[in-house]
């Protein structure tokens, strides 16, 4: 079976093409392909559901800390131009890391980006660990795409970054 995974966090609207291409547009648009749906796929619009920390957990989304910034913390100058029905989360004492098992295989797309504007900042997306596309300070749109297998990992880490 293969499935067609879109997950977009943040800056859909342009139209992007290859791994790692930088892209600006709209805030959170969200553009599902055409893919199968079936029990062994992931439900594309469910893991876009970006509305609560439960809904995003329930939908197989793993927070890897916990301090009060995982989801949606108080707004900052940094965060302003996020919408508020996007995800954006961050870690001041750890890195913060967002992952999400996928299931099937196929094709995988996540636009993302940083929040922050700190020097050094990062947010780096991966698939089981190796970097696909890594988002610099005050870089709201990104894309990784990568194609995925059953049980592969997809994660999205902050490190003195803000993720988006």
């Amino acid at each position: 079976l293969f499935c067609t995974a879109v997950l977009l966090a943040v800056g859909a609207g342009a139209r992007f093409r290859g791994r790692g291409q930088r892209g600006l547009g709209p805030l959170l648009r969200l553009d599902a392909e055409p893919y199968s749906q079936s029990q062994a796929c992931l439900d594309t619009h469910a893991m876009s559901d970006f509305s609560s920390e439960p809904v995003m957990q329930s939908n197989g989304w793993i927070f890897g800390w916990s301090d009060g910034g995982e989801f949606r913390p108080g707004r900052s100058q940094e965060d302003s131009s996020v919408p508020n029905y996007a995800y954006w989360g961050v870690s001041e004492a750890l890195d913060g890391e967002l992952s999400l098992p996928l299931r099937g295989h196929g094709l995988v797309r996540l636009d993302f980006g940083n929040a922050r504007n700190r020097k050094g900042g990062r947010v780096t997306a991966a698939l089981n660990g190796k970097p696909l596309a890594t988002a610099d300070p005050s870089e709201l749109s990104l894309l990784a795409t990568a194609a995925f297998e059953d049980g592969d990992r997809l994660s999205v880490a902050e490190s003195n970054g803000m993720i988006v």
